[in-house]
């Protein structure tokens, strides 16, 4: 009965032996999801339940609990409909080197790179995704242009060709950046270490904020 309690992530970043709907009860997340969702389901109806991906599958290898590969065949199921958000963490060049990050093109080619691994869920409105982590110190200029343009997707430019692909009236991608507190070795915070707001990080991720009121 806490309405500032309105999810739950089932599971954080699912990686290694981690599998997708093969039926190894030992490792298949997909399931496993679905038994832990349908528990909670039991005792609250109302929360939204958050899946995040795998790391491995038959078609490649992505960021832990990023790899959603296996919703194009064998998407979660709960007992109660209108709960499921997928959801995946992604991050910069300077997090993992990734062979999309050395494309002549990049970061033009990352649209597709994000639209193949998770996109494609939101552009057929199969389910809400939510990017529960990405970040970046931004101390390097291949993290400064990855950052543009993950902001600029999550807005709804899926093309890249600087307009938003949204139907008037909606919004974009929801997110979580990681982290608030600056205590991440990986990423730093929103806040800085002696608690004012980085403005830099602010300023990259504002395009893509909530545009308008909750009821």
């Amino acid at each position: 009965d806490n309405p500032s309690v309105v999810a739950a992530d089932l599971h954080n970043e699912p990686h290694g032996q981690a599998t997708w709907a093969d039926g190894n009860q030992a490792t298949d997340w997909k399931a496993a999801a679905e038994r832990i969702g349908n528990a909670v389901q039991s005792v609250n109806p109302n929360w939204l339940l958050i899946v995040e991906g795998v790391e491995n599958s038959s078609e490649g290898t992505y960021w832990w609990g990023g790899n959603l590969d296996g919703v194009k065949t064998d998407p979660v199921d709960f007992n109660i409909d209108n709960k499921l958000v997928y959801s995946v963490h992604d991050y910069p060049p300077s997090m993992a080197g990734f062979g999309w990050f050395n494309d002549p093109s990049y970061p033009n080619n990352m649209k597709d790179i994000w639209t193949d691994a998770w996109g494609w869920i939101v552009q057929k409105d199969i389910a809400p995704v939510l990017v529960g982590e990405f970040g970046t110190k931004l101390e390097t200029s291949q993290d400064k242009q990855w950052l543009d343009a993950m902001v600029k997707y999550m807005d709804g430019d899926y093309n890249g060709d600087g307009k938003s692909d949204l139907a008037a009236g909606d919004q974009g991608v929801s997110f979580t950046y990681w982290a608030w507190s600056p205590g991440s070795g990986d990423t730093g915070g929103i806040m800085t270490d002696d608690w004012a707001v980085n403005s830099a990080k602010m300023s990259a991720i504002e395009p893509a904020l909530f545009d308008g009121t909750i009821a």
